[in-house]
């Protein structure tokens, strides 16, 4: 009787130990998932940004220096709060000549007050078969060369940095991307 219940104990004590164990695999495999979906919606954001950048062909010389050269932005003005989405701290936005970045104090991307709900310094994008919306700016970031191993000062183009968040549905993934994409 009492070896009977002894390994009664035992098998008891096996079997509580087993459900902990699945329990915490399904736990990992569901916060797998949830980075993975998170990194798909930051790599989706990057991707539309970049072919919608390309299909309204960029961005006056009007937005880019936020109307300063005597045209209109608009609602697409780069400044250096990154109003709606659209940053640039420098001068002379413009030409390949005159174009200077200022250093930000902070990093737009790094500011978490940028990313704040309800800030107005960044854009969204709700990604298509998710409940997800990630957030991304774009970065006015001075000219680069328009084809590698041809100087700058020959034949330069605009150039941009793109940064997203993307966060997941309970708050705990967060999957920050950025690319750099030029005029072509």
């Amino acid at each position: 009787m009492v070896a009977t219940l002894l390994i009664l104990l035992v098998i008891s004590l096996l079997g509580m130990a087993s459900v902990d164990s699945t329990g915490l695999e399904m736990k990992m495999s569901s916060n797998s998932r949830v980075q993975q979906q998170v990194f798909e919606a930051a790599e989706y954001t990057l991707s539309w940004v970049e072919n919608n950048l390309q299909a309204i062909g960029y961005f006056t010389n009007g937005q880019i220096s936020n109307g300063v050269t005597g045209g209109s932005c608009g609602s697409v003005c780069f400044t250096s709060a990154c109003t709606n989405g659209y940053c640039f701290s420098g001068s002379g936005a413009t030409a390949f000549a005159t174009c200077a970045l200022t250093p930000y104090t902070t990093e737009p991307s790094a500011d978490s007050a940028l990313w704040t709900t309800g800030s107005g310094k960044y854009k969204t994008l709700a990604i298509p078969g998710t409940a997800l919306t990630t957030k991304y700016i774009i970065e006015y970031r001075c000219f680069t060369a328009r084809t590698q191993g041809t100087p700058i000062a020959t034949s330069s183009t605009q150039m941009y940095r793109i940064t997203t968040l993307a966060t997941g549905e309970d708050g705990r993934s967060r999957v920050m991307l950025r690319s750099t994409v030029k005029k072509p």
